[in-house]
């Protein structure tokens, strides 16, 4: 009995080979056949890559050192009066744009004699990509009392990382 199983599996093993063999017979015959495909020159020219310029802007925020004033032009945000007096409403911390791509957001935090004025932080968000140019960061007097002497610092980061610290002594 296993002598007619074995006998049985190289007749099909058999039919199997020859069926392979009449298939590979036809795709040769398609393949030196009529071939209806472009001709493919052999002095093709060579792709230009084209150069991909970056649009928009990428990194970290980057701004300059704060300029101290008492105020600023309302369209630029240029520092346009001398340093900050202690009759004066607003001081300003105003610091050159040197890179600000769009979706940052800007931290200014306030301090007095190195006490931490909470109520007086701030944050910007930058709608667009800036590369020039001003930001603002200020404080306001409230009442008719005069600024305290003292030192007055602003301390502006990305939410993460220190961008700016600037000080400015009021007496």
């Amino acid at each position: 009995m296993a002598r007619h199983h074995r006998f049985n599996r190289l007749r099909r093993l058999g039919t199997l080979a020859s069926a392979l063999i009449v298939a590979c017979g036809i795709l040769t015959a398609c393949a030196s056949g009529n071939d209806d495909s472009p001709e493919i020159s052999s002095t093709q020219e060579p792709t230009e890559t084209p150069v991909v310029e970056a649009t928009a802007l990428t990194g970290a925020p980057r701004i300059g050192e704060a300029v101290w004033t008492s105020a600023i032009q309302s369209e630029s945000n240029a520092p346009i009066a001398l340093v900050p007096q202690v009759t004066d409403d607003t001081i300003y911390a105003v610091f050159p744009i040197e890179s600000l791509p769009a979706g940052s957001q800007l931290v200014a935090s306030w301090f007095f004699n190195d006490t931490s004025l909470d109520a007086l932080n701030t944050a910007t968000r930058v709608d667009q990509d800036r590369v020039s140019g001003w930001i603002e960061f200020h404080i306001e007097r409230v009442g008719a009392e005069p600024w305290p002497d003292g030192e007055y610092q602003v301390v502006v980061t990305d939410g993460t990382n220190e961008l700016q610290r600037a000080v400015i002594t009021i007496s």
